[in-house]
């Protein structure tokens, strides 16, 4: 099923270190909280690091869009 939705909020500002804490609710799907990307023309329109959340496994891996695809996968052992 190809993806009907796929919205990317993105910043002109830079950020060298940071920590980035966030609560997620999701019921079904899989999203993700994207970090240093870069802009790319492709459907994604981002190439870089997300970190997945979805409600039924690997919430909390790091998956690298269009790159080496997962980075660390969560532990679904937890």
């Amino acid at each position: 099923k190809e993806d009907s939705v796929h919205y990317v909020l993105l910043t002109k500002q830079k950020f060298e270190n940071f920590e980035l804490e966030c609560e997620f609710k999701i019921n079904s799907g899989n999203s993700g909280v994207y970090i240093r990307v870069d802009t790319v023309s492709h459907k994604v329109k981002v190439k870089g690091f997300q970190v997945e959340v979805d409600p039924l496994f690997n919430a909390g891996g790091v998956y690298e869009t269009l790159g080496r695809q997962w980075v660390n996968k969560a532990d679904t052992n937890k």
